[in-house]
């Protein structure tokens, strides 16, 4: 199961190859060999996000808030960029003025754009 092999990745500590967070990578890749981008239900992001916070909020050990930090913040210049290249955000995002949904969440980043 797609949300199975997710919850996996979250729960281990991947590390970091080149410099660069592992998880990030394999939940960036995950969700478009699944085609999430291409869906109106978010699902499994709104998964994502739960278990990522799960994941923050029991551990006791001081590494896993900067390992999450890094890899979240790794994932959303993926979706980003993944987001700006299709058209999405712009298409979109007026198509489904209000929705709660990814387009949203995005949306909501893009004040990183200003700096």
């Amino acid at each position: 199961d797609n949300y199975e092999f997710l919850a996996r990745c979250i729960k281990e500590n991947l590390g970091f190859k080149n410099g660069k967070p592992v998880a990030a990578s394999i939940i960036y890749k995950c969700l478009l060999h699944w085609h999430a981008f291409e869906s109106e239900r978010t699902a499994i992001f709104d998964y994502v996000i739960d278990r990522i916070n799960d994941a923050i909020k029991v551990s006791d050990n001081d590494i896993v808030l900067p390992y999450w930090l890094s890899n979240t913040s790794a994932l959303v210049c993926l979706l980003q960029r993944n987001v700006r290249s299709n058209g999405f955000l712009t298409t979109t995002a007026q198509r489904y003025a209000g929705s709660s949904g990814l387009t949203t969440r995005m949306g909501h980043v893009s004040y990183l754009d200003e700096y």
